[in-house]
Formats: structure tokens, C-alpha cells, sequence
């Protein structure tokens, strides 16, 4: 697969990397696992809007299982 990479500017070939992120949620660090497409060339991760969402409500998801709070799905 190719995508563009902003660092290098320009098409680059990619690969699919697992990886652990840190985001903070109320002020918490909340580490996810991510897949996430890097760059071969430089290692840049790209991303796009759908999967930085995904990304943000693991780490929201992963927030509440901790307090023991109920998704927004279970909210009735």
C-alpha cells in the first residue's frame, strides 16, 4: 500500500505497525494499542480522521473500564 507521507512529501510505500500510544483522557494518561500505517522510508505514522476517531474512543473506552463507568451504548 502507498500513501502520501507529509515528512517525506511525497507517495511513499507503507506497512500496518502495532503499537502502544499514550493519550491523556481528564487528565489521566490512557495507554491503547494501536495499528496504525507508518512509512517505510521515514516511520512516520499516518493516519486519517476515521482511524484517529477509533483511536480516541479506545482511549475513551479504555478511560471508563478503568473507573468503572458505563459506555455510551449501555446508557439507558
Amino acid at each position: 500500500m502507498s500513501s502520501f507521507c507529509p515528512t517525506c512529501e511525497d507517495l511513499r510505500e507503507t506497512r500496518r505497525e502495532a503499537r502502544q500510544e499514550t493519550y491523556k483522557v481528564r487528565g489521566q494518561e490512557i495507554t491503547v494499542p494501536v495499528s496504525v500505517e507508518v512509512c517505510t522510508d521515514c516511520g512516520e505514522a499516518l493516519g486519517d480522521d476515521q482511524q484517529d476517531q477509533q483511536i480516541i474512543t479506545a482511549a475513551y473506552d479504555e478511560y471508563r473500564r478503568q473507573h468503572h463507568l458505563l459506555r455510551p451504548g449501555e446508557i439507558k
